[in-house]
């Protein structure tokens, strides 16, 4: 019977008989010899006071302030924000509302909205770098329900960021538009992009699938400008050519040290690699490479970005 207790309070305290014995072996003392229930007492309570402290500690440990890695699809997020968080020593989630089965549109919608998200799901937003692009349309939200939190936005040249959206869909740039086809096939295989390409998520489902890609990076890119003075910008294009100095530039500038070396980790693929050889004029033609700049050329330079018939 007092074994049964005894193996009863280990379930609870979730400490095993290997404990028990690896805290035994650790111990170097000489004492006086024992009985055998003193002995078992004297080993549990060694084992369940270090099963526990770590416990006490990581509870009553002051969380670090959460970082949101914004930006739009295909700009760089996904990359940025992995190797922010190894760079600092911390947790990273990434596409909360695909881990919880949402859409974008239903927190437009408000059903649910982003307070009750994080509310049902804390361990959604539980690691000190979070990314999701749809967050970058629930900025006001998101602010507003941490507002201690770092902002980073990710830009990237809207030509190559909207070749890339292209690449990773198997779409060619210069087409006079997509067959119903082309639409059905991103609805049942890729259900996400095609609200993208469709522009769904904004109440439009129509217009020229160049027209919606470039509408929604003005659309990402206004909310930065909106809201300038609590993020902090990177462009694609100077952390693809400085990975390393860019990512710990970024840490020191949202408070963090610098606790690891990414240096093996900077050339990763966290995303499936588009055609970078192939230029604008060359995968748009001209009349699709016109959409795009046409409706983007307003916000480019304000990042650094030229025209090609400026």
């Amino acid at each position: 019977m007092w074994h049964l207790r005894v193996s009863r309070l280990l379930a609870v305290c979730e400490v095993s008989v290997v404990d028990l014995a690896f805290f035994a072996s650790r111990s170097g003392a000489t004492v006086a010899p024992m009985s055998p229930n003193q002995t078992v007492l004297a080993k549990l309570t060694t084992a369940i006071g270090r099963r526990i402290t770590p416990r006490v500690n990581r509870r009553d440990k002051q969380p670090r302030r959460p970082v949101f890695v914004l930006g739009n699809q295909k700009s760089g997020t996904t990359a940025i924000a992995a190797l922010l968080a190894q760079c600092i020593g911390e947790p990273f989630i990434s596409d909360v509302l695909y881990r919880n089965k949402l859409h974008l549109k239903d927190l437009l919608d408000g059903t649910p909205s982003l307070a009750e998200l994080v509310q049902s799901h804390p361990e959604s937003f539980a690691a000190t770098v979070v990314k999701d692009n749809d967050f970058t349309f629930l900025y006001p939200s998101l602010a507003r329900a941490f507002p201690e939190a770092g902002f980073v936005f990710i830009v990237r040249d809207p030509r190559q960021n909207i070749r890339s959206v292209l690449n990773r869909l198997k779409l060619p740039g210069d087409l006079d538009s997509l067959t119903a086809e082309q639409y059905a096939h991103l609805r049942k295989k890729l259900p996400g992009w095609h609200t993208i390409l469709t522009g769904s998520s904004f109440g439009s489902s129509t217009g020229h699938y160049i027209d919606v890609l470039a509408d929604r990076w003005v659309r990402a890119n206004q909310v930065y400008l909106s809201a300038s003075d609590r993020m902090t910008v990177v462009r694609h294009e100077d952390f693809d050519a400085a990975k390393r100095p860019v990512i710990e530039r970024l840490a020191t500038e949202l408070g963090f040290s610098v606790a690891n070396d990414i240096s093996g980790s900077q050339d990763r693929q966290f995303q499936p690699l588009g055609d970078r050889t192939i230029t604008p004029e060359a995968f748009f033609g001209p009349q699709n490479l016109e959409r795009v700049e046409r409706r983007c050329a307003t916000l480019m330079p304000s990042f650094g970005y030229t025209p090609s018939r400026s």
